[in-house]
């Protein structure tokens, strides 16, 4: 999520299920089945990695009142590559998979140095607990994304844009959005990722934010794009107040209730109803900001200035004003930064943040 400088201020595999999957485009794979999770809560399901897969995005869904979470994952030769309980404790970010909630993803590889994948039967470790956090028995539906794409200096990102509450009809409120899309293609483009747009619009009552697992529109927006597209929900406001949120980091390419980054016209447009040049710059930098959420950024420090991200070349800070002056610059640093004379600009990222962001599933190879 992004504040205001103001807002701060105040693998089993069960009978029946598709053991290679179904391919949804090319060089990409869906395969799914239901794990059937006893009262230990915890069900270890056998994922099958074929061909040239190199990326991974599972996505594992519970109704309410439960929720579910990623406690590891393995290699074809038993390697544990990625265990939850290295991060639930850590004050370092690097994947919100292994903290329980209705929907989670899980990305693999995320950085640079995760080994990659290979060919073999991966092992996807689930937990299930009620609301009281108690393991619990109940099913968890297991959806992974395989893509094949090796390339990761270079990739095509789908982004659809939807507005909602009658935006589409507020001629300035859409010239504004334009204007702000090209800010966001170049900050992307400046990290090899060429982004490919679609305009939708969605009619109903005002939508709820996506993080919070509850609004069943995102399910019926995200089923009627293509498989690998990232959607973009203008709305009149975030509840909550601020000026963008994403459903998760990283987020799920498969329709759910967080599969939307949400964007707050009113916030953005200023008390005028009129975007500024500096407006349309910052929601530009909005946007770029919440999908690098939903691909699997986090913020380099939050404004407890005592968590940070796990990356190597993202500057540790411990104040507002040694943050500000290392990382103030930097796309995802939680604050807008405007002051009165101008907003400075926040479009940077290091290295290691670009490799996370080219290695999200729906990063494809530009065709």
């Amino acid at each position: 999520m992004r504040w205001s400088l103001v807002q701060a201020s105040v693998l089993l595999v069960v009978a029946g299920c598709r053991e290679l999957g179904e391919v949804v485009g090319e060089g990409a794979r869906l395969w799914t089945t239901t794990a059937n999770i006893t009262l230990d809560g915890k069900k270890q399901v056998s994922l099958p990695v074929r061909g040239d897969e190199d990326s991974l995005l599972v996505t594992l869904e519970v109704p309410p009142p439960n929720l579910v979470h990623v406690r590891s994952l393995s290699d074809a030769d038993g390697e544990v590559v990625f265990d939850y309980r290295r991060w639930s404790r850590a004050q370092l970010n690097l994947t919100n998979a292994g903290f329980p909630a209705r929907v989670v993803s899980l990305g693999w590889p995320i950085v640079a140095d995760d080994p990659g994948l290979h060919w073999g039967d991966w092992t996807l470790e689930i937990g299930l607990v009620d609301a009281d956090l108690r393991f619990t028995d109940g099913d968890v539906q297991v959806s992974a994304l395989l893509t094949d794409d090796d390339d990761r200096e270079s990739g095509t990102l789908s982004v659809a844009f939807v507005y909602t509450d009658g935006l589409e009809l507020d001629d300035d409120f859409v010239q504004g959005v334009q204007a702000a899309v090209r800010v966001f293609r170049e900050v992307y483009q400046a990290q090899g990722i060429e982004v490919r747009t679609t305009v939708l619009s969605h009619t109903g009552q005002q939508l709820a934010p996506p993080v919070r697992e509850v609004e069943p529109a995102y399910v019926g927006i995200a089923a009627n794009t293509p498989f690998d597209t990232v959607h973009v929900v203008f709305s009149e406001i975030v509840q909550g107040g601020f000026a963008g949120i994403a459903g998760d980091s990283p987020g799920p390419l498969i329709p759910t209730t967080r599969s939307a980054v949400q964007i707050g016209a009113w916030l953005a447009m200023g008390v005028d109803g009129v975007f500024s040049d500096r407006e349309v710059a910052v929601l530009g930098e909005t946007i770029a900001h919440e999908v690098s959420h939903y691909l699997g950024l986090f913020h380099p420090v939050e404004l407890d200035w005592v968590t940070f991200d796990a990356l190597p070349d993202t500057p540790a800070c411990d104040d507002a004003a040694s943050c500000l002056a290392q990382v103030g610059s930097n796309l995802m640093y939680p604050l807008i930064t405007c002051v009165d004379d101008g907003c400075p600009p926040q479009n940077e990222l290091t290295p290691d943040q670009r490799a996370v962001l080219q290695r999200y599933a729906g990063v494809r190879e530009t065709k």
